[in-house]
C-alpha cells in the first residue's frame, strides 16, 4: 500500500531511477532578489559606522536581517535543487560541484589580492572592508584553501566567508542520501548542528548544517512525488522546523551561543522552513502561480543566472566605488549610502558579468560535461 506522500513504504527514494523533474525557472528570480539584498546590505555597511545612530539603525536592523535571510536562501535553494536532481555517483557529484564553485571563487580571491597590492586596499579606510585586514599571506592561503570557516578568520573580502561553508556542506549530500529515513536524518542533522554550536561557538552560521541537510533531503524526497497538497508539504516541514528550533534552545541554554549568534540562529531556524515550504509549494502544489511567474521576468532572470559571480565580486567592487568615487566627495551619510548603493550595484552587475563570461560560464560548462 502506498504511503500518504505517494511512496511505497520500505523503499529507498532513489531505488528506482526516475526522470529528472522539470526545471524551475522562477528560482533564478529568487536568487536575484537575494543577491541584490546582500549587495545593498554591504553597501550600507560600507558607509554606516560600527556604532550607528538611532536613525541609521532603522536601516541597519531590517536590512541586516533580510541580508542574513538571503544568504540562507542561497543555502536552502542550493541544497533543494541538488537533492531534486541527485543521481548516484559520489565522484561525479563532487567533481561537478568543484568545477562549478571553485574556479570563480579562486579568480575572485586572486583579483582581491591584486587590488589590495596595487590599489591601496591593504590600508584601512574606516569601512566594513577593514574586517578582512590586515593583509597577510597566511590569510591568502586560508582563503585559497577554503578553511576560513575552520580557522575562524575573516576572508580578505568579507562576503567570501559563505563559500567555504557552502563547499563543505556539499560533502554531506551522500550521507543524507544514506540517511533517507526522516528520523535518521533529523537525528544526524541535529547532532551535527549541535556539535557546531557547542564546539565552535564562533562559527558564523551553525544552523546552515541543519538547513542544508533538510533542503537536500526534501529535494531527494521530491523525486518520489508528482504532486502534493499543502498538508503534505506541512507534514514534511513540521518535524524539521521543530527539531531545528530545539537544537537552538539547547545551544542557548548551554551558554555557547552569544546574544548575536542566538539571534542569527533563531532567524535562520525560522526562515529556513518558510523558504523550503515555498520551494515545495511552487514545485509540487502551484507551479504556475502568479507570484512565481513574476519571478521569471527577464531582468530578474538575468541577475539570477549571474548571481554567483555578482555575489563573489560585489564586496571588492563596493570598496573600490567607496574609495575612488564617494569618499573623495565627502558626502554626508544619507547621500553617501544612496550613492554607494546605486553606483555599487551597477558596478557589481558589470563586474559580475565579466567574471561570469570569463570564468563562471566556462567552468559551468566543464562541470556539466563531467561523466
Amino acid at each position: 500500500m502506498a504511503s500518504t506522500d505517494g511512496r511505497t513504504p520500505g523503499t529507498h527514494p532513489l531505488a528506482t531511477r526516475r526522470p529528472i523533474p522539470p526545471p524551475l525557472p522562477w528560482t533564478d528570480g529568487i536568487r536575484a532578489l537575494a543577491c541584490l539584498c546582500v549587495v545593498w546590505w554591504h553597501a550600507l555597511l560600507t558607509v554606516v559606522p560600527s556604532d550607528p545612530t538611532a536613525a541609521q539603525r532603522l536601516l541597519v536592523l531590517p536590512l541586516g536581517g533580510a541580508a542574513r535571510a538571503s544568504v540562507l536562501v542561497f543555502i536552502v535553494l542550493s541544497g533543494y535543487l541538488l537533492g531534486r536532481h541527485w543521481r548516484p555517483g559520489l565522484r561525479r557529484y563532487l567533481v561537478r560541484r568543484s568545477w562549478r564553485l571553485l574556479p570563480p571563487y579562486w579568480a575572485t580571491v586572486a583579483l582581491t589580492v591584486v587590488a589590495m597590492a596595487f590599489l591601496g586596499l591593504r590600508n584601512a579606510s574606516g569601512s566594513h572592508w577593514d574586517s578582512g585586514l590586515p593583509f597577510t599571506w597566511e590569510r591568502v592561503a586560508a582563503d585559497l584553501l577554503l578553511i576560513t570557516d575552520f580557522t575562524g578568520e575573516v576572508p580578505l573580502s568579507h562576503q567570501l566567508w559563505t563559500i567555504p561553508v557552502e563547499f563543505h556542506l556539499y560533502f554531506l549530500a551522500p550521507l543524507i542520501v544514506l540517511l533517507w529515513r526522516p528520523r535518521w536524518l533529523l537525528a544526524v542533522a541535529a547532532l551535527g548542528t549541535l556539535a557546531v554550536v557547542l564546539l565552535a561557538p564562533q562559527h558564523p552560521a551553525p544552523f546552515f548544517v541543519f538547513a542544508f541537510m533538510a533542503a537536500f533531503f526534501s529535494g531527494v524526497r521530491r523525486q518520489q512525488l508528482t504532486s502534493a497538497t499543502p498538508v503534505v508539504v506541512l507534514r514534511l516541514l513540521a518535524p524539521l522546523a521543530a527539531v531545528g528550533l530545539a537544537v537552538g534552545v539547547v545551544g542557548f541554554a548551554a551558554g555557547t551561543l552569544g546574544e548575536s549568534q542566538a539571534r542569527y540562529y533563531l532567524l535562520d531556524a525560522a526562515v529556513a522552513p518558510l523558504v523550503l515550504g515555498l520551494l515545495l509549494w511552487g514545485d509540487l502544489c502551484a507551479p504556475h502561480a502568479a507570484p512565481l511567474r513574476w519571478l521569471t521576468v527577464r531582468p530578474l532572470a538575468w541577475v539570477g543566472t549571474r548571481s554567483y559571480s555578482i555575489y563573489l565580486v560585489h564586496g571588492l567592487v563596493l570598496e573600490l566605488v567607496w574609495r575612488a568615487l564617494v569618499r573623495p566627495l565627502d558626502l554626508t551619510d544619507s547621500p553617501a549610502i544612496g550613492t554607494v548603493a546605486v553606483l555599487g550595484t551597477v558596478a557589481s552587475l558589470a563586474a559580475g558579468l565579466a567574471l561570469y563570461l570569463a570564468v563562471e560560464r566556462p567552468s559551468a560548462r566543464r562541470s556539466a560535461a563531467v561523466r
